[in-house]
């Protein structure tokens, strides 16, 4: 019998599904100490480093502040800059301006004592981190909170978030918010918008026509909530809303545009039948009417929390994915078709919390991603950066050879009663590839043979056994690799 720690390590390799392979991991950057800090969104800059926003907290001080890190094009640390004062700050996005500088939208809780007493904020400053401007806003007389802004054609900025939030005694409260302000954050209008008990705007766009779209959330009562989508014009007036969703609760965290008019938004299923969440991403056309949904991810809960239109067509993901087992979350990265349909995917994690929180296709055809780490760092919550390289395309009957070995997860997975394993050799070698229970007993031996160079799978027959999980395993010269499968009758 294996030990549970050898277990453990196996279940760490769990990804539900992949259907070919991810591109590498050229490299990853923490950012942080020993406190808590998180990366909440990400731009690349004109000179091809990064712009990240979030917040660092201090455990001391009681002090949780926005935070600004540009990096170079490798990640490596540029200048860091902080915004707050004594109570709480923290950014929730972060675009570069067209004079160079930086527009951070996010939320500040300095003009009360009370945790209710928050406000949209919005900064602006120069390409060193150095503030021109900021802002507060607040009609409502209720606590506000900011969750997306952005650039406008006409040189100002658009932001969503809530009004109303988290009101003690005020049944009804919360609702989404739309800002409107100019190049110097001086607010020009601002409208809120209400469907349900309870409803949020997290991602904000300007429309080809000039309107806005906003995705979120609305709590329809009961155990019922809905992803939101508004459209608006030019001055906020409501155009057409759509809900979609089923029996439970179901959010949209961001949306874009799509080359065709239609719209792209990920977010969170709960309308399964297991009632956990699975990461959802839904198209329209651009009237709001559903052209395709995809859920993706197995038991426990697995959400998206932001999605980018790619070269080719397609959409690229990032999110948490969670371990049915263990109950922790892995930094989820996904790639798919302009159908929906997953191409691959990557998850990256430890043996704690980890999450990515924006994700965009880079100018050299790989992927930035930012997010959260609790399992590597300085301790408590550091910021994770990832750089992916870009998928190579091979031709039908033109295949690169393989440079290193690799195994990949099985697919279908989970399957029901044979499923496919793949792998990859970069040289000739003896290879054997087998099968084992939790327990670390042998089911069966797939492969023990001399393999030449290239890519290769193999079929694996479980109708004999009962369902349940089982783990692979390849051995090759010194390479060694585990994965698991589930198998559901």
């Amino acid at each position: 019998m294996k030990s549970l720690s050898w277990i453990m390590l196996v279940y760490l390799n769990c990804v539900f599904p992949s259907f070919g392979q991810a591109p590498d991991t050229l490299w990853t950057k923490l950012y942080g100490g020993v406190d808590n800090e998180k990366g909440t969104a990400l731009f690349q800059t004109s000179d091809g480093g990064f712009i990240i926003t979030g917040f660092t907290y201090s455990y001391s001080l009681g002090q949780n502040d926005l935070w600004l890190i540009k990096t170079d094009s490798f990640g490596d640390t540029s200048w860091t800059r902080t915004f707050g004062d004594s109570t709480a700050q923290w950014g929730g996005s972060v675009q570069q301006t067209s004079d160079g500088g930086y527009i951070i939208g996010g939320s500040t809780w300095s003009h009360g004592s009370s945790k209710f007493d928050s406000r949209p904020w919005l900064l602006k400053t120069d390409s060193w981190g150095s503030k021109i401007w900021d802002s507060t806003y607040n009609n409502s007389g209720l606590p506000d909170l900011c969750r997306d802004a952005q650039m406008t054609s006409d040189g100002g900025y658009i932001a969503t978030g809530i009004w109303g939030r988290n009101v003690p005694g005020c049944f009804g409260c919360g609702g989404l918010m739309l800002l409107k302000v100019d190049s110097n954050g001086k607010q020009i209008w601002r409208k809120e918008y209400s469907s349900g008990d309870y409803n949020e705007g997290y991602s904000v766009k300007q429309t080809y026509d000039g309107g806005y779209v906003v995705v979120g959330g609305s709590d329809d009562g009961g155990n019922e909530g809905s992803l939101w989508l508004l459209k608006t014009d030019v001055s906020g007036d409501t155009t057409w809303t759509k809900k979609y969703g089923g029996l439970g609760f179901d959010c949209g965290f961001e949306i874009q545009q799509t080359k065709d008019g239609g719209y792209i938004m990920v977010g969170e299923y709960g309308s399964t039948f297991s009632y956990d969440y699975d990461l959802w991403l839904l198209k329209t056309n651009s009237f709001g009417d559903t052209l395709w949904t995809k859920t993706f991810g197995g038991y426990g809960n697995d959400e998206g929390y932001s999605v980018d239109c790619t070269s080719d067509g397609g959409y690229i993901i990032c999110g948490c994915n969670q371990h049915f087992i263990l109950g922790l979350d892995d930094f989820w990265i996904i790639k798919t078709d302009s159908t929906g349909s997953m191409e691959w995917d990557k998850i990256l994690g430890g043996l704690n919390w980890d999450w990515g929180e924006s994700i965009q296709q880079t100018a050299d055809g790989g992927y930035i991603a930012v997010g959260v780490t609790e399992s590597f760092g300085a301790g408590g919550m550091d910021v994770w950066l990832i750089k992916l390289g870009s998928q190579p395309t091979l031709s039908s009957n033109e295949q690169i050879a393989p440079t290193f070995y690799t195994l990949h997860q099985n697919y279908p997975n989970p399957f029901n009663p044979s499923t496919k394993i793949s792998w990859q050799s970069p040289v000739r070698s003896w290879q054997t590839i087998k099968v084992f229970d939790v327990l670390g007993n042998e089911i069966a031996t797939l492969v023990n043979e001399d393999i030449e160079t290239g890519y290769h799978s193999v079929e694996f027959d479980a109708s004999n056994l009962p369902s349940g999980v089982y783990i692979y395993r390849i051995t090759a010269d010194d390479f060694v690799e585990t994965k698991k499968m589930l198998l559901l009758r």
